[in-house]
């Protein structure tokens, strides 16, 4: 093959390879054009999701405000334990411990949004040293926040000294002739040897006296030195009964004086005396009535037939009223005498009242106690005070408002006590510092009371009866 042959076929050889490259290219670049228009799916782990949007729940914050760190207090002190929560949820619930264990809770029956609640409840502590306070809050969420620990110090209560008690020094014998008074009650010393004679004083039970003579009857009276430690004379009976003598051998019989001629009894003259310790009063309070009445046949006080020496009567009238009494002559006439009581009608009013433990209470008689109706009585059940309905009287109600001071207790009205009583009537309640709360009686009264203090044996309120 000669050179210009050679140089032919080496043309035709890259003209082909150029050929060839071209179309590779062109099928190369469709390829791509196709993937770009196209993409391909991606795996169902790989694609994306709608990210879920997470709400954070709020936690509620509570503090102790009383008592506070430190403080010192006596055994058997009631202690109002104060506290303070907050949660934009609203809180529904407070439990104080103390040592660790639930003394005490408040439920919130109607929890608010961003609301702060402030709780009053009372401890009385039974163990000595230190104690540990803490309360617990919890939200509408069922969240719950923990106060800080408070400790406090209780410290013994002071026994009263008991005074120590003197040894009796041995009292001597006499050897003269003595009489003793019985221990059954005092004795009459008389003027002569019967009971005719004037009374001229007592001997008091187990009394001794010098004996100096008797009578000559057969019923033994002895004469002694009266009054004691002077010359002076007076009898005794000297029944066994009522005295024992001794070493009286030799007492002498004494002459005794003439018995006392006896005198008509006058006739008594009537006297009235009629009072009452105030007349004006509002509504809910009470009022006393005295009256001292003699030389009458019979006394009757508003109709009812009555004692009528030095007595007294209890009253609560609940609107004005004319009070009588009214007595009978032995010749058979009549005098009637009258006060008249004003009640007035002041919503503020209210009567502060001291009531011992375990007392039953009957506001409709002044919050005093009554034979016929006790509406309420209050007591502990371990370390909790409660106050509660005194039985299953449906017309006694009872339930609670909210803390508050005199201010508020005033501010409270009978349309709002009527309303909480009929829709969350309670059989008792929890007794708390400044805790106001409505009630109503036997007598279908509606009233407020408000607990303003008190020991384990007596608990102090404000109260006011429409």
């Amino acid at each position: 093959m000669n050179k210009q042959t050679l140089i032919r076929f080496s043309l035709l050889i890259g003209l082909g390879l150029a050929v060839v490259l071209t179309a590779l290219g062109m099928a190369a670049a469709a390829s791509a054009r196709e993937a770009l228009a196209v993409p391909p799916a991606l795996p169902a782990r790989l694609q994306s999701t709608p990210t879920a949007t997470t709400t954070i729940q709020s936690i509620p914050s509570v503090v102790i405000v009383s008592p506070v760190a430190d403080q010192m207090f006596t055994q058997g002190e009631l202690i109002p334990v104060v506290s303070r929560a907050a949660d934009p949820q609203g809180i529904t619930r407070l439990d104080l411990l103390v040592n660790g264990k639930l003394l005490a809770r408040r439920s919130n029956m109607k929890p608010q949004t961003n609301q702060t609640l402030t709780s009053i409840q009372m401890w009385l502590p039974e163990l000595v040293g230190n104690q540990v306070l803490q309360v617990i809050a919890y939200n509408a969420a069922g969240a719950t926040g923990e106060s800080e620990l408070v400790f406090v110090q209780i410290l013994p209560a002071t026994p009263t000294p008991v005074p120590a008690t003197p040894t009796p020094t041995a009292t001597p014998t006499p050897t003269y002739a003595y009489v003793v008074v019985s221990s059954a009650g005092s004795l009459q010393v008389r003027a002569g040897p019967g009971t005719e004679y004037d009374a001229l004083g007592l001997l008091p039970p187990n009394q001794q006296a010098r004996i100096t003579g008797r009578n000559m009857g057969a019923d033994v009276w002895w004469q002694i030195n009266f009054p004691l430690g002077t010359a002076g004379l007076g009898w005794i009976s000297g029944n066994p009964a009522y005295s024992t003598a001794y070493h009286v051998d030799t007492v002498p019989t004494v002459a005794t004086p003439s018995p006392p001629t006896p005198t008509a009894s006058p006739t008594p003259s009537t006297g009235i005396d009629f009072r009452v310790d105030r007349t004006e009063i509002q509504r809910g309070e009470c009022v006393t009535f005295f009256w001292n009445v003699y030389g009458v046949e019979a006394v009757f006080f508003q109709g009812q037939g009555v004692p009528g020496d030095n007595q007294s009567r209890r009253e609560c009238p609940p609107e004005s009223t004319t009070y009588t009494l009214q007595v009978k002559r032995a010749d058979g006439s009549t005098d009637t005498r009258t006060i008249q009581v004003n009640v007035g009608d002041d919503d503020d009013s209210y009567i502060t009242t001291t009531v011992p433990r375990e007392t039953k209470i009957d506001f409709d008689n002044g919050a005093q106690t009554s034979a016929q109706d006790n509406d309420f009585f209050w007591d502990f059940e371990g370390d909790q005070p409660l106050f509660e309905k005194a039985d299953d009287d449906n017309d006694l109600k009872l339930a609670v408002l909210q803390p508050g001071d005199l201010e508020d207790f005033q501010d409270v009205s009978q349309a709002t006590c009527r309303d909480t009583l009929a829709q969350q009537e309670q059989p008792r309640i929890t007794i708390a510092l400044d805790l106001i709360a409505c009630f109503s009686t036997g007598e279908e009264r509606i009233g407020k009371l408000r607990f303003t203090g008190g020991s384990r044996e007596e608990l102090m309120m404000q109260w006011h009866l429409w």
